[in-house]
């Protein structure tokens, strides 16, 4: 790719369409909200947040919850919806509908930025790129569950994907870099991963020669955004906790003699669990979690190819064609009832409404990231990827986990079906394709592990 066509402006963006895309995401998620009840019981842990919400709304202040502090951003989010203890939150539900709606149009400005300088540049191309993408997450069904359960990914991809934007727009100027900065630092107080992110994206978002310092102002900026909590932990707790204390938690869960949790339907076992854990018991949540973690680093320590060849099983329950949807439905959440009266229909529909659209983004996802220029974007895309993929390599895997990238691989899915409507199937040139051929082979391995026990359609009780 050469120096010019890297260097091409994206098509206009079509915002009639988009906004059409907008209003059909927020139909969709008011139908879904009205069908499954505003009053829809919580489960695991959004009933966690209700109650950390609840214990807010009434003046009991923050407190841990299951013996772990937990990020605030969710919790203050819910707090002035849920102000009576029992609540089911149905205006918490409704509310977060409507916004998981607006995650439309930054997904559409990364398609547009996605397919600039590659096969999908330039009119009918470019607006079947943003088409795509803006359908992927307007119609995915696991994004149209999460936005009416009481879970914070809704909220933190509504941070997540305008941080990426602002990155992507920054050009080295510290103001912008300093607001992305804020913007993952915000995102990082909804689920912790969001300051961890901030480094590897501003690295590979940055223009070369830049990259150091664009991954400071960045880092200032959420630091910045961090540390009125972390002062707060301190002046409370007398000693330094930057957001939660759960990082221990999470590295045991995934490196100790059992194997690593999940809770995802499809496993082998169809749900491994922390049930039989010992966990740390001397001291206050702080002193326990961080005990935690240095038993985890132990046993990595003392078990190094265990670590290893574990990686396999993590990356499998990452990316398990499952999703929470299909949990909620196999654990009749919906419709209040047992487990044993979900009928093998019902279990199946939920099993292709979850697995088919995530197999197709993710395929359709690498296909574009072969086909798209070597610019920020796909810098970005891949350092995003390559990010979740460590991180739990070194704690735990679960469907729920690999939803932060979806916005991104979605607007690189529409770069793909863009450039197969333009003939272009396969991406130019032996070594691309290669690299397409390895990555398609190892996402199919992986999900291989995993699809004989999701189709399993036999009852089973979860904790």
């Amino acid at each position: 790719m050469t120096a010019k066509a890297q260097q091409v402006q994206p098509a206009a963006l079509d915002a009639r369409a988009v906004a059409g895309w907008v209003l059909a995401a927020a139909a969709v998620r008011l139908l879904a909200y009205v069908w499954a009840g505003p009053h829809l019981p919580c489960s695991y842990d959004g009933c966690s947040y209700l109650a950390l919400a609840q214990a807010l709304a009434q003046g009991g202040g923050w407190v841990t919850e299951k013996g772990f502090l937990w990020p605030p951003g969710y919790t203050l989010f819910l707090a002035p919806l849920v102000p009576d203890a029992g609540s089911a939150a149905p205006l918490a539900r409704l509310l977060q509908s409507l916004l998981g709606a607006t995650l439309v149009w930054p997904v559409a400005l990364l398609a547009r930025r996605a397919a600039a300088g590659g096969p999908a540049e330039t009119g009918g191309r470019t607006r079947t790129a943003q088409h795509v993408a803006c359908g992927v997450v307007a119609l995915d069904p696991t994004l149209v569950a999460y936005s009416h359960l009481l879970w914070p990914e809704t909220l933190f991809l509504l941070l997540l994907a305008p941080a990426g934007l602002l990155l992507l727009g920054a050009a080295g100027r510290p103001g912008r870099l300093l607001a992305a900065g804020a913007v993952l630092g915000a995102a990082g107080l909804v689920k912790a991963i969001g300051l961890w992110l901030a480094v590897p994206l501003a690295l590979a978002a940055a223009p070369r020669g830049r990259r150091l310092a664009a991954a400071g102002w960045v880092l200032l900026g959420a630091l910045l955004v961090v540390s009125p909590w972390t002062a707060r932990n301190a002046a409370v707790y007398g000693r330094f906790l930057l957001i939660d204390a759960t990082a221990g938690t999470n590295l045991f869960l995934g490196n100790n003699d059992g194997p690593p949790v999940t809770w995802d339907w499809g496993a082998p076992e169809r749900s491994r669990t922390q049930a039989e854990r010992e966990r740390c018991a001397e001291g206050d949540f702080i002193q326990r979690d961080r005990c935690e973690q240095a038993r985890a680093l132990r046993w990595m320590a003392a078990h190094p190819g265990r670590v290893l060849t574990r990686t396999v099983t993590k990356w499998a329950d990452l990316i398990n064609p499952t999703s929470f949807l299909v949990r909620q439905v196999r654990a009749a959440r919906y419709t209040g009832g047992t487990m044993e009266e979900v009928s093998p229909v019902a279990a199946g529909l939920a099993t292709a409404a979850a697995a088919l659209p995530w197999m197709a983004l993710a395929l359709l996802a690498v296909l574009g990231l072969a086909h798209g220029p070597p610019g920020p974007v796909r810098r970005l895309t891949l350092a995003l990827v390559l990010a979740l993929l460590a991180v739990h390599a070194l704690t735990f895997g679960m469907s729920r986990f690999r939803l932060p990238a979806v916005p991104f691989l979605a607007a690189h899915a529409g770069v793909a079906v863009a450039a197969a409507r333009a003939g272009a199937w396969l991406p130019p040139g032996p070594r691309p394709r290669v690299v397409v051929a390895v990555v398609l082979l190892a996402l199919l391995g992986l999900w291989g592990l995993r699809l004989g026990p999701l189709l399993d359609l036999r009852p089973l009780a979860l904790p």
